[in-house]
């Protein structure tokens, strides 16, 4: 973007209008810096989606263990049909070795609730910073 004009000049055939800025900061403690709930869910879906849109900076093997996360969350436990799910096969986006942890990871979350996966993301995205 360019500082000397207006947002909406170049924003002009933009449909919707979208504007996403990117801040490299997160709370550093997101415990004890947020005292409601909902603050804490907010951040969880900040950075679910900037996991999905790519804007999520950590290392691969933290990423893998964040999807796992997420996985866990949006599907609850892992059950003997995730095999044909994340069969690497018919992924194009991974490794076989990625798939495979991926997929350990996921299974290493069975019976953990949504609500505690959601602040296990928060305390694993505190410990990239």
């Amino acid at each position: 973007m360019n500082p000397a004009k207006s947002v909406r000049s170049q924003l002009k055939h933009t449909k919707p209008l979208t504007v996403s800025f990117r801040i490299k900061h997160y709370p550093p403690d997101p415990f004890s810096d947020f005292k409601l709930d909902k603050s804490k869910y907010l951040l969880f879906h900040q950075l679910h989606r900037d996991f999905l849109n790519g804007r999520l900076i950590a290392p691969h093997e933290d990423l893998i263990r964040l999807a796992a996360f997420f996985i866990q969350v949006a599907l609850g436990d892992a059950s003997e049909m995730i095999e044909c799910v994340f069969n690497p096969q018919f992924s194009s986006a991974s490794s076989s070795t990625d798939s495979s942890t991926y997929l350990s990871n996921y299974r290493a979350l069975h019976n953990t609730s949504s609500k505690k996966n959601e602040l296990e993301i928060l305390e694993e995205h505190r410990k990239l910073e």
